[in-house]
């Protein structure tokens, strides 16, 4: 099921998730919060001043990283360290080094500095994020025709990205790769969460692999999402991504067979009159 609640960050949409999470863990429900990582321990904070105190019973404010981690010690899953922005740098740096006399980005040149590395690892992530695999990428190069400079850029993005999710993998953690092996588990075990009740709050959309795994949790569990798009602002610009995110989440809902919700609220701050 996918209940969808509009409304605005701290507003009267905030209250009536925070009335949901009370209701199911009340009625005995496993319940998990699932927000972005740099809000979990801010959750973390505003929920046990909320709840009861025998709530961490049910009860557990998450991230796609932590959740990952959990189907993992659940279900069985390799256990490796997460790489941090020193340690990917450095694994970036490395990438670069050796790629360096055939990419256009270096231009021949053996020296790599930091503006390469930062560069580099930008366009990585947002590859990452989006879902694009090698594989696209050559296919996607092969339409070009004559665009060269273009080309060049793509033949730099596949060797690098290639080559640098090789070494992060020897060692380190992926991320993205994780919550995608987390969601192949899940699919097959779909009873692990078929008891449990989700709350999503704080995003404005989500990377293709949190993407799939938001919708095998709407498909086979009780979710409920808030979206920050207050009713008055619905079809404005600033709002489109919003709008973008719950109109995939709303398509796949319907293509699984899940109920959908849809709860608009005003967007008025908690505590205004």
């Amino acid at each position: 099921m996918l209940n969808i609640i509009e409304g605005g960050a701290y507003s009267e949409a905030s209250e009536l998730i925070r009335s949901g999470i009370r209701k199911a863990v009340s009625e005995g429900k496993r319940t998990l919060l699932i927000v972005p990582e740099q809000q979990t321990v801010i959750a973390e904070k505003e929920m046990t001043a909320l709840l009861p105190e025998d709530a961490p019973l049910l009860f557990e404010v998450t991230n796609f990283t932590r959740f990952a981690n959990s189907v993992f010690r659940s279900l069985g899953g390799v256990d490796k360290e997460y790489c941090d922005s020193t340690k990917s740098a450095l694994l970036m740096w490395r990438t670069l080094s050796e790629l360096a006399p055939l990419l256009s980005l270096t231009d021949g040149k053996k020296e790599i500095n930091y503006g390469m590395v930062k560069k580099a690892l930008v366009t990585s992530g947002e590859s990452d994020g989006l879902g694009v695999t090698p594989d696209e990428l050559i296919a996607a190069k092969e339409k070009l025709g004559d665009r060269k400079r273009l080309k060049g850029k793509l033949d730099d993005l596949v060797a690098i990205t290639t080559l640098y999710k090789r070494l992060l993998g020897e060692k380190y953690a992926d991320v993205g790769e994780d919550v995608a092996a987390a969601t192949g588990m899940l699919r097959e075990n779909k009873d692990a969460i078929s008891d449990t009740v989700f709350f999503i709050e704080g995003f404005t959309s989500f990377t293709e692999p949190q993407y799939r795994l938001v919708e095998l949790l709407i498909a086979y569990a009780d979710t409920t999402m808030l979206i920050d798009l207050p009713r008055s602002m619905k079809d404005s610009f600033e709002y489109s991504e919003e709008a973008l995110t719950e109109k995939r989440l709303i398509a796949s809902a319907n293509k699984s067979g899940a109920e959908v919700k849809l709860t608009r609220l005003d967007g008025i701050k908690r505590g205004s009159e």
